[in-house]
């Protein structure tokens, strides 16, 4: 069997979910909703003594990328739930976070109608849906997330979002020298590891 080669062409051949340049948005992401989120921030609430998320796939990944940077600063234990039924620990001191990207996601919906049961504080991240109208008819915060990506591929959006949550529960937060840290080494990986950076430099490709 013939070995591809690692030209940009061939990439992106390839790439035909155009992956690359999802992942390349990522910095874009993360200074478009840091952006969003100074205009539009989170209330101030109150500290809970659990905070669980509830999502699925994409929409539950900065759930363990967030939690686990914050794990060591946060008064409150953390967990992301993956499931239609939150543990017997979420209830009413607790707080839930929705998380779903299309709005829609039948594990998600289930544990906000279960979170609504119990009587748990929620908040959400979505781009619209169900489960923004749900929120919103119960005056329970969200914040949004630009549509039409793949979920995986919004998490830029998503990690911004849940960061500014925990800043808004009492977390004095990463700091604006770590986001510009995390920002430069975001904009050299994309340089460095680009469909266009030539082999020879590019530890993506020396790595295929």
């Amino acid at each position: 069997m013939p070995i591809a080669s690692l030209t940009e062409a061939d990439c992106r051949a390839v790439d035909l979910a155009g992956m690359a340049d999802l992942i390349a948005s990522w910095p874009a992401q993360v200074r478009a909703q840091r952006a969003a989120l100074d205009r539009d921030p989170w209330p101030r609430l109150a500290p809970p003594r659990l905070l669980a998320l509830g999502g699925m796939g994409g929409s539950a990944i900065a759930g363990d990328l967030v939690f686990g940077l914050a794990q060591d600063r946060l008064p409150f234990p953390t967990l992301v739930v993956r499931d239609y039924h939150w543990p017997r620990a979420v209830g009413p001191e607790a707080l839930a976070v929705l998380s779903s990207y299309s709005g829609a996601t039948e594990e998600t919906l289930a544990l906000l109608g279960e979170a609504e049961t119990r009587g748990v504080p929620r908040v959400g991240l979505t781009t619209g849906g169900a489960l923004a109208a749900r929120l919103a008819a119960a005056n329970a915060p969200w914040r949004g997330l630009p549509a039409g990506l793949p979920p995986r591929a919004a998490l830029g959006y998503s990690v911004v979002s849940l960061a500014r949550l925990l800043e808004a529960l009492g977390d004095p937060g990463e700091g604006e020298a770590s986001w510009q840290e995390a920002l430069a080494g975001l904009d050299d990986g994309n340089a460095r590891c680009a469909p266009a950076a030539p082999e020879a430099t590019n530890p993506a490709k020396a790595l295929a």
